[in-house]
């Protein structure tokens, strides 16, 4: 058995990995949280203590120590010095997570299980679908709390007291939650000495009260070290101010919580699903389950949302309590009494809740489903109805049920189960951003943009100052001086700590069109060729668009071009945006034959259409558009009735025209010509047609195509 596993880990881990890095190809990383855990390891081997720029520029601190208490990131530093690569973290991610399987093992064992179900709850785990949408978000310290926390309960379980302190204190040392794991399996330990059916619990054993105890003032007294180490020891180091009372503050913020029903509803749902792809495994040993008390506690009333939603880093932290108990479960079936109590009354009441919740609730309706899409809960239904079917054979089974004949009949829950965790993960494409979280954002393709993009990267020199897109700071993150505009709208508040301005200029600036989102003095400034002049630029039509690179007193022609901009662009309804006053209709006489259409009158004005946010490099251009205006009213004279404007997203006009009507013309199809030229390339042009308003008349207008060509 031994040999499958390794082979199973050496398997898991380099398919992971190898997805994580197609992740990165297809700029589906960012700097939340890629970009940070390059820019801190690889700043560590440069002279400064874990510094990155992402919460720098949020909220003004100079080492990420005073974000996590994540010092295992020291050592870390330099094997990711030996290599300074994203697939370098991608390795160690998967490589941590995977080593979850040694200790799973010896629970295992521990548990009773035989060869076949320990192979079983380790793929189980491995391809849990919440396990697979947390690896492929990018990169975080959490991957490495399962192996951490499965081995803390196992040398517990052992009664290995001092080596067991040895991994605590390599877990408070990830990040600052793991005294809360502590705490959780001393919970476990001593309220399953005085409930019922402690000697059925096969993973337990009685330890003294005294060590518990003992356990328990380590616990709290390492809480507060971080939190004095993160406030106060960390900001001398860096030479920060210091957050005197913050350590007691943030410990009292742990009782400030309220109770909302549409949190604990949206919780509810979370666990339940995981629960559910488990195979209700974790309700055979519900005791089991009071180890996740705090994190219970944690998502239900302080942090629900992002900490109750798929794809994204919590799960590594979720699914590793509901695992265990899935081991104690499996080896729990023996007990055919309990199950039909502990599996079917739970998960019906459990359903009919959160089932019927958000039909008849409007405000829960919302945070119910916006946690999966709707295509989601067909996979909760089924995960449903196996393990029903299965526990009520048991209930019925009148003779007893041995675990190697138990088996048998389990093979086939046990494939569909892990085949429902498969298709419900990011690895079914068909799930592709099923999520708003990053870790549903995967597809098995290269973005053909990608070598071009790291080329462009590649040219700007070490140690320069450069602002980079979110999605395109990977690849300029082993750099102290390198910053990211933020993924939302661009605003002072969130990044209130970025060091440029009017006067003060980033040497570069590195884009693309799916990100541009440059605070006003860069939009001007990048915009303006007496400052900025293109240095590189590739041109495309598809996600992430266009990627360009300014730089600072640069005025000379492109050093690199990956793919020219196009010498002629056609746009018409499939590639342009139909605005609030117009639609999509049929037209026979035009080539293609749907045209996009709007009617302008007293009531409806407005933009007909918008688009294509297209890339144009400078130089000369003409706009051809071929459209036809119509009116009802056959007396009415020569008027404007349509304004075209071609402009830059961030505020920057190419040219404004008004389209006139003329009796003579009234339902045929012209062609209007619009020259312009460009002084710098724009990543947004976009020309749209406005409606103008009438009180007396009825103008209906078609866009048939707009051809860009460069003369």
């Amino acid at each position: 058995m031994a040999l499958i596993l390794i082979a199973i880990a050496i398997i898991y881990a380099a398919l992971m990995s190898y997805f994580s890095f197609l992740r990165y190809t297809d700029f589906y990383t960012s700097n939340w949280d890629l970009g940070i855990a390059m820019q801190s390891l690889w700043t560590n081997t440069h002279g400064y203590l874990l510094y990155e720029s992402g919460d720098y520029e949020s909220f003004g601190v100079l080492s990420f120590l005073q974000i996590h208490s994540t010092y295992t990131a020291i050592p870390i530093s330099y094997i990711y010095g030996i290599y300074p690569s994203p697939l370098t973290l991608f390795i160690i991610q998967s490589v941590f997570v995977t080593l979850s399987v040694v200790p799973i093992y010896f629970i295992s064992k521990k548990a009773g299980l035989s060869a076949s179900a320990t192979i079983f709850i380790v793929l189980l785990f491995l391809l849990n679908f919440s396990i697979i949408s947390g690896i492929l978000y990018d990169f975080h310290w959490e991957s490495l709390i399962p192996v951490e926390f499965f081995t803390l309960f196992l040398l517990v379980l052992e009664k290995r007291y001092y080596l067991s302190l040895g991994v605590f204190a390599i877990g408070c040392m990830t990040l600052e939650i793991f005294p809360f794991i502590l705490v959780g399996v001393i919970f476990y330990f001593f309220l399953t000495k005085y409930l019922p059916g402690s000697n059925k619990t096969s993973l337990w054993t009685d330890i003294p009260n005294s060590i518990l105890l003992s356990f328990l003032l380590i616990a709290i007294f390492s809480y507060f070290l971080i939190r004095y180490a993160q406030y106060d020891l960390i900001p001398l180091l860096v030479h920060e101010p210091i957050n005197t009372g913050k350590t007691v503050s943030t410990a009292i913020n742990l009782f400030s919580f309220h109770i909302s029903l549409s949190n604990i509803s949206e919780s509810m749902l979370y666990w339940f699903m995981i629960i559910l792809t488990l195979g209700m495994l974790p309700l055979f040993s519900p005791k089991l389950l009071l180890i996740a008390a705090p994190w219970v506690f944690y998502t239900f009333f302080l942090a629900v949302g992002f900490t109750t939603a798929f794809g994204n880093q919590d799960s590594l932290l979720t699914t590793p309590y509901a695992m265990l108990a899935s081991i104690s479960g499996l080896a729990a079936l023996r007990d055919k009494d309990r199950n039909f109590y502990y599996i079917m009354a739970p998960a019906l009441i459990a359903s009919a809740i959160l089932f019927v919740i958000p039909i008849y609730g409007n405000s829960l309706s919302y945070n119910l489903l916006s946690v999966l899409p709707p295509r989601f809960y067909y996979g909760l239904i089924v995960s449903l109805i196996i393990p029903a079917i299965f526990v009520l054979y048991l209930k019925f089974r009148t003779k007893p049920i041995k675990i190697r004949h138990l088996l048998n009949y389990f093979a086939v829950f046990a494939c569909a189960l892990i085949a429902l965790n498969l298709v419900m993960s990011p690895l079914n494409v068909e799930n592709f951003q099923a999520t708003p979280f990053p870790g549903y954002s995967f597809t098995y393709t290269v973005n053909p943009e990608f070598s071009y993009a790291r080329e462009i990267a590649g040219l700007i020199p070490p140690n320069s100052t450069v602002v980079a897109s979110d999605n395109l700071f990977p690849l300029v993150a082993n750099n102290r001086n390198a910053y990211a505009l933020p993924w939302v709208p661009f605003s002072d508040g969130i990044v209130k700590y970025l060091p440029f301005n009017n006067s003060v200029l980033p040497d570069y600036i590195l884009v693309d069109q799916s990100s541009f989102n440059l605070p006003q003095f860069l939009n001007v400034a990048s915009t303006n060729i007496s400052e900025y002049g293109i240095y590189a630029y590739t041109f495309s039509n598809q996600f992430p668009g266009s990627i360009a690179l300014y730089k600072l007193n640069d005025k000379f022609l492109p050093v690199f071009t990956g793919k020219h901009t196009p010498l002629e662009q056609v746009f018409n309804y499939s590639n342009l945006d139909v605005g609030s006053a117009g639609h999509i209709v049929q037209c026979k006489e035009s080539t293609p034959s749907e045209v996009i259409t709007g009617q302008s009158n007293a009531v409806t004005t407005g933009t007909i259409w918008y688009g294509p946010y297209t890339t144009i490099s400078p130089g000369n251009y003409s706009l051809n558009i071929s459209y036809m205006i119509r009116s009802s009213n056959l007396s009415v004279g020569k008027q404007n009735v349509l304004l075209i404007s071609g402009w830059v997203y961030h505020g920057i006009t190419i040219f404004n025209k008004n389209v006139t009507y003329t009796p003579s013309n009234n339902g045929k199809w012209q062609s209007l010509t619009i020259n312009f030229s460009l002084k710098t390339l724009v990543l947004d042009a976009q020309f749209s047609g406005y409606l103008l308003s009438f009180y007396d008349s009825i103008f209906t207008v078609y866009l048939s195509s707009i051809t860009l060509k460069a003369n």
